[in-house]
């Protein structure tokens, strides 16, 4: 678990150091599941796809993680995958 862990870090670090682009967008989540993941979501679900990541916050054109706890973490995976079944907010 650890491994997976410093892998997603690693990963999560390396689109950092890019920035956003059209296909990679960061979002903060220190107060909370972001209300414009969903705005996000359909934008890349009506194009060519692309990676949203949670936990990203933006200050003068930086990015910063966080700081969210595992607690937070599985809340708002849990938060997404029951956005995600329900019709009523995203549909096929």
């Amino acid at each position: 678990m650890a491994e997976h862990t410093a892998s997603i870090h690693s990963r999560i670090k390396a689109l950092i150091s890019q920035g956003e682009t059209s296909e990679v967008k960061f979002k903060s989540a220190r107060g909370g599941f972001p209300g414009s993941f969903l705005e996000s979501y359909s934008a890349f679900a009506n194009t060519n796809g692309g990676t949203i990541v949670l936990g990203v916050m933006e200050k003068d054109n930086r990015f910063f993680l966080d700081g969210l706890t595992e607690k937070a973490i599985v809340r708002y995976k849990k938060n997404f995958w029951d956005c995600a079944h329900n019709k009523g907010k995203i549909s096929a």
